[in-house]
């Protein structure tokens, strides 16, 4: 049982920390100096 958890634990902080932010930076739509609002108005 306390490998499961221990396993869970690891595996959740390993795709919130690494796995996530690579792949919002890889598909994300970010831009530097443009904020969500100014591609609204465009």
């Amino acid at each position: 049982m306390a490998i499961v958890i221990l396993g869970g634990l690891l595996s959740s902080t390993v795709l919130s920390l690494f796995v996530l932010p690579t792949l919002a930076l890889r598909f994300g739509r970010f831009a530097p100096g443009v904020s969500r609002d100014d591609e609204e108005v465009r």
